[in-house]
């Protein structure tokens, strides 16, 4: 069934050819949702209804979306918010038959998902405007805004939507940006499936703050500058989610300074370790390559690519020289999240990447 059971109890009246009805929409559990009116004739079999929901408080123990449309569950979790809206419907002999079309306001509307790539959506605020019900299908395109997405590795914040859905079970994402670290992360002209299956969503990061990354990742001694852009692309597969082929570059000259517990130990793991050290220091790069592989709930991997010059000490004294320096990271993006893979395992990390690339 797309449409919940629900109960409705009002009055009709017939005047000749025409009926004339109004009525009170009720869950089994007695929750009323709204009120409705309509006109009926009975020579053409032709008709039309309005209704109009109340404010439909969502709560835990208390009204859930899956009560009104069962083709939610499983698809959005505990849902927390209001909705107040608008229905029509029309009715016609075949071939017209039944149509429909609604508005829908949310008011701070968060739920689970949708689907378990997301772990929750936060906020949702804006009005819909739907063409048809059945299937869902929105007239043109719509904009609403979240207050953020958490995707238990990622969390985005205070974003904008643009999407249409088509009446094909598919949602198009037209336009979505999240500010990101000083920039923006968007998603273009990107399609989904409510029945699920492979997708995979291209997004857009632009002028991110290595900066602000860097401060995020809370790594003591570790800090820098510059602007990156790129694309993350992001597989979505039988409800899990990774990274694919992710690419970021700078767009500016910055640096990368790494001056913590583990550069001063450095000496003990031999000359080179200390020289890779030195470089870290103050490690000034024109060129600086990203690449980024792996699950959002697993482990990822990052390569790092800079091109640029360092300051070492040779026989007393210091001087810059330019360096080719390769990093290969592996992290646990959620613990790295949570400003713990990166710091306890920066000096092997640091080492394995540079083994023959001084």
């Amino acid at each position: 069934p797309k449409i919940a059971l629900v109960i409705g109890v009002g009055d009709a009246r017939l005047v000749g050819k025409k009926a004339t009805f109004d009525y009170v929409l009720e869950t089994p559990a007695g929750e009323r949702l709204g009120e409705g009116a309509g006109v009926h004739n009975v020579d053409t079999a032709r008709g039309k209804s309005t209704f109009v929901f109340d404010r439909l408080e969502f709560q835990p123990d208390g009204l859930q979306p899956e009560m009104l449309a069962p083709v939610l569950r499983g698809v959005i979790g505990e849902t927390t918010g209001a909705a107040t809206g608008e229905a029509t419907f029309t009715w016609a002999p075949l071939p017209v038959g039944l149509m429909s079309s609604a508005n829908i306001q949310l008011d701070d509307v968060t739920f689970g998902g949708p689907t378990r790539v997301i772990t929750q959506t936060i906020g949702v605020n804006g009005r819909m405007d739907l063409a048809n019900l059945w299937p869902v299908t929105t007239d043109g395109v719509q904009m609403i805004s979240i207050s953020g997405i958490d995707f238990g590795a990622l969390q985005l914040e205070q974003g904008e939507i643009k999407f249409e859905m088509p009446g094909d079970e598919t949602l198009r994402v037209v336009e979505a940006n999240f500010p990101w670290f000083g920039g923006v992360l968007g998603v273009h002209d990107a399609n989904a499936s409510f029945r699920g299956g492979e997708a995979t969503v291209h997004l857009q990061a632009e002028d991110i703050d290595l900066a602000l990354v860097l401060e995020f990742a809370d790594v003591e001694g570790l800090s820098g500058e510059g602007i990156l852009s790129g694309v993350l692309p992001l597989v979505v597969e039988n409800g899990n989610a990774r990274i694919e082929n992710g690419v970021l570059h700078s767009t500016t000259p910055g640096a990368f300074r790494y001056k913590g517990r583990a550069a001063g130990a450095a000496s003990a793991a031999g000359e080179d370790a200390q020289i890779a050290f030195d470089l870290l220091r103050d490690l000034r790069f024109s060129e600086l390559g990203i690449t980024v592989d792996g699950p959002l709930d697993g482990t990822l991997q990052f390569q790092l690519n800079f091109k640029g010059t360092g300051e070492v000490e040779i026989n007393e004294a210091s001087g810059r020289v330019p360096v080719l320096y390769h990093i290969n990271l592996e992290a646990a993006v959620l613990e790295l999240f949570n400003q713990a893979a990166l710091s306890r395992n920066i000096q092997l990390q640091v080492q394995e990447g540079l083994q023959g690339n001084p």
